[in-house]
């Protein structure tokens, strides 16, 4: 028998990303599935780091989870008035401040416009992945920014990405 065990690689970076929008039928899917690529990937690397803007929706989901499995997670903030009452209800602003307080965080200050700094957070975010989790319809996005438009830098970057297809 084998005593030996393998090293672990030392750390993952995985980016998330996704729709605000959710069905309430697929939010137990996108817990469930990324709950097992954490569970496979803390077998296989000694650190899990993860990047997200906290967005509600996908973002916060898939933040929640991986902090669950023992991630590290950093909140990639990406202009100054980002948690405000036009994105976000008291109730999902108490959500994020609950995030943001388990998280280390890097504000990239985007002077605008807000889609600029949305897409910038997203490049942002893709450019220090080693790999990606994308919580997505398939669509193309409504305007700059969105899943879609990080889907697609994250393909030109050529990193790993997993989508997690919902409605």
């Amino acid at each position: 028998m084998d005593t030996t065990s393998t090293p672990l690689l030392p750390s993952l970076r995985v980016g998330l990303v996704g729709h605000r929008h959710l069905q309430e039928a697929d939010i137990p899917v996108i817990r469930e599935r990324a709950g097992e690529l954490f569970a496979a990937w803390r077998r296989e690397y000694a650190q899990i780091i993860v990047f997200s803007s906290l967005a509600i929706g996908a973002d916060s989901v898939l933040a929640e989870v991986a902090l669950a499995q023992g991630a590290r997670l950093v909140a990639v903030i990406p202009f100054a008035e980002y948690v405000n009452e036009r994105d976000f209800t008291p109730e999902q602003a108490q959500a994020h401040a609950r995030l943001r307080a388990q998280a280390d965080t890097v504000e990239l200050k985007h002077p605008g416009p807000r889609r600029e700094a949305f897409m910038a957070g997203g490049r942002w975010i893709i450019n220090h992945s080693d790999t990606v989790i994308a919580v997505w319809n398939g669509q193309p996005s409504p305007s700059l920014g969105g899943t879609a438009d990080i889907v697609t830098y994250a393909r030109e970057q050529a990193k790993d990405i997993v989508i997690i297809p919902v409605h």
